[in-house]
This record gives C-alpha cells, sequence and structure tokens, in this order.
C-alpha cells in the first residue's frame, strides 16, 4: 500500500525511509534559482545513488533511473488540484504531499508496463 513520506519545512532536509525492506535517505532539496525541489537518493550507507532528480506533481520521479540497487516502487509527488505547481511552501501548506508507491502498486496500476520493470 503506498504511503506519505513526512516532508518539514526546510530548504534541504534528509528523510530515513525504509522502502521494500531496504532502508534509504532521501535528499529533498529546494532549488531556490529555479524555484523547485530537487530529490536525491541515498543508500543505507549514506552514499548517493540517484542525484539531482527535479522533484514533478503527479509522475513516477525515479522510473527513468530504474535499477536493482534502488527501491523497486517509485516516488511520487501528489498535487492539490486548486494549484498547478509545487512551490516552497506546499509541503508545509499540505497542498503537496510525497508518497512512495510499492512496486505490487505500480504494476497493478499498469504503470511498471509503462515505465519499466527492474
Amino acid at each position: 500500500m503506498m504511503y506519505k513520506l513526512n516532508v518539514i519545512d526546510a530548504n534541504d532536509q534528509m528523510i530515513e525511509a525504509v522502502l521494500d525492506g531496504t532502508k534509504f535517505f532521501i535528499n529533498l532539496v529546494w532549488n531556490e534559482s529555479d524555484k523547485s525541489f530537487i530529490i536525491n537518493l541515498h543508500d543505507s550507507n549514506s552514499e548517493i545513488i540517484l542525484a539531482g532528480v527535479k522533484v514533478v506533481p503527479n509522475y513516477p520521479l525515479f522510473f527513468q533511473s530504474r535499477a536493482s540497487f534502488m527501491p523497486l516502487g517509485d516516488i511520487v509527488v501528489g498535487l492539490s488540484p486548486v494549484i498547478n505547481r509545487i512551490e516552497r511552501s506546499s509541503f508545509e501548506d499540505g497542498l503537496a504531499e510525497l508518497f512512495y508507491f510499492p512496486e505490487d502498486e505500480l504494476e497493478a496500476m499498469g504503470l511498471l508496463d509503462k515505465y519499466g520493470k527492474i
């Protein structure tokens, strides 16, 4: 079942999460010049696995970089219909939420056929 990842009000934060039974660290960084968030994925030893992915709403963020050492599911930002882009305060205001969708849920939605299964 998908679950929400807690985002705090910070320009740079590290979220510890167990995804598909493995601990990862998700680094969410506000890019002031681009007015967007960037997400980086670290393994349990804090080594970077994936860096510099621009956070966009309603789109699986890691699908283009899927590899066996990454979580089997994907991270998606849900966005309230009252806004059309993620602002710096969107997570704090509850207008955006960060979710993790496990592999079986992505498969049930037909997204792994579309984006590729590891």
